[in-house]
C-alpha cells in the first residue's frame, strides 16, 4: 500500500481514454453500446485513430456520445478542471483517492491553518 500525492491533468485523462475505454468495455468488436449506430469496434477504432496529445475533450466526448471518460472533476465541488492534486491509494481494484482541485486544497489549508491555530490556544 503505497500512499500517493501527484498531478492529474486533462491531458493524462485525455491520452489514457483509449486504453480505459477497452479495459471499461473489453474487446468484443462486434456488439453495439449506447451508441445505435455505431458499433463498439468502430469506436475502439475511431478513439485509437485520434491524436490523445494533442485532441480535445470534445472530439474524444463526440465519439464517445458522452463526458464519461474526459471528465477530471474536483471530488469536493464537483468542477470540472484542467489540472487536480490527487491524494491517497491508488490501486487497481479500488478506488481510494481523492482529486482534488487548487480552489478547495487552498480552502483546505485555510480550514487545517484555522484549526491549528485554535488548537493551541
Amino acid at each position: 500500500m503505497t500512499e500517493t500525492m501527484r498531478v492529474v491533468t486533462r491531458r493524462e485523462i485525455i491520452r489514457s481514454v483509449p486504453a480505459r475505454f477497452e479495459m471499461q468495455y473489453g474487446k468484443n468488436r462486434s456488439g453495439k453500446l449506447w451508441k445505435a449506430t455505431v458499433t463498439h469496434g468502430e469506436m475502439i477504432d475511431a478513439l485509437n485513430a485520434l491524436d490523445t496529445k494533442t485532441c480535445t475533450a470534445e472530439a474524444v466526448d463526440e465519439i464517445i456520445g458522452n463526458k464519461t471518460l474526459t471528465l477530471n472533476e474536483c471530488d469536493a465541488c464537483g468542477e470540472n478542471k484542467d489540472v487536480l492534486l490527487r491524494l491517497g491509494e491508488e490501486l487497481d481494484y479500488d478506488v481510494r483517492w481523492w482529486d482534488i482541485c487548487g480552489d478547495c486544497l487552498s480552502k483546505a489549508s485555510d480550514i487545517l491553518s484555522q484549526s491549528q491555530e485554535g488548537a493551541s490556544k
